[in-house]
């Protein structure tokens, strides 16, 4: 990656959740110009943006989501 594209990925680590994931939907339908994606993987990062727009507040925080994951639990 380059630097240029490691300080943007940095910026758009800063935005919304809703913010990043109309980011995400728009870099993914840019690759569709240029490498095929399944139809059905863009169908489900329209219903995901649908269902977090319809419900924000059931947004979990990166740093959550990762510590569950990584099955730490919270001191």
């Amino acid at each position: 990656m380059t630097e240029g594209a490691k300080q943007l990925t940095l910026q758009a680590l800063k935005l919304r959740d809703d913010e990043r994931l109309a980011l995400a939907l728009a870099l993914w339908q840019s690759l569709s110009e240029s490498e095929p994606v399944v139809a059905s993987e863009l169908e489900y990062a329209r219903k995901k943006l649908a269902e977090h727009q319809a419900a924000p507040e059931n947004t979990l925080p990166w740093a959550e989501a990762k510590r569950r994951l990584s099955g730490k639990t919270h001191s």
